[in-house]
């Protein structure tokens, strides 16, 4: 998990990117995922609330098209059926007041899947991008990019953000007493 924070002219943005542990029966497993929504928890909860809060990366869920879900995910989804990080991403995102953006805008389905199983023709939509709604009309697109080859069975996702950046101005002393 890294955190980002960037000064803008009229609020400034909080970048977070998490990398969540796969789904899996393994009780280690089970605890490593409690792990990371309490850290994850910990971060947003220290964020400064006029912040745009941008949360991103990998976190191997699926969010489905579930009426469960409506508040917080768009109907663009890949997958019908949320799986169990699906749904802690979807609690956070209810608890956060956030909206998984990645799921909000309409593209042809080789543009949503953003992992594909090796060895297999199977892509999942895992990797996301949740935004508050207060400021998630900053996220003009989001979308996965299929030609660059990373070396990675995950392929890039694209997030288009308008927002203004505020100017950082030189301040130049003189000499020790500030003159």
């Amino acid at each position: 998990m890294c955190e980002l924070r960037i000064k803008g002219k009229f609020y400034n943005m909080t970048i977070i990117g998490v990398y969540a542990p796969t789904e899996d029966e393994n009780k280690q497993n089970t605890e490593d995922v409690k792990r990371f929504y309490n850290k994850l928890l910990d971060v947003c909860d220290k964020t400064p609330r006029n912040d745009a809060l941008i949360l991103l990366g990998d976190f191997n869920a699926k969010s489905g098209k579930e009426h469960s879900n409506k508040r917080v995910a768009g109907r663009h989804t890949l997958h019908d059926i949320t799986s169990e990080n699906g749904k802690k991403s979807v609690r956070l995102a209810i608890a956060y007041n956030l909206e998984i953006s990645s799921t909000k805008f309409q593209h042809r389905r080789i543009h949503k899947g953003t992992w594909k199983a090796p060895g297999q023709d199977i892509c999942n939509q895992i990797d996301h991008v949740l935004i508050n709604k207060r400021r998630a009309s900053t996220i003009t697109d989001v979308h996965t990019l299929r030609g660059p080859n990373c070396n990675s069975d995950h392929y890039p996702v694209r997030t288009k953000i308008r927002q203004r950046i505020n100017r950082v101005k030189k301040v130049h002393i003189h000499g020790a007493s500030g003159k």
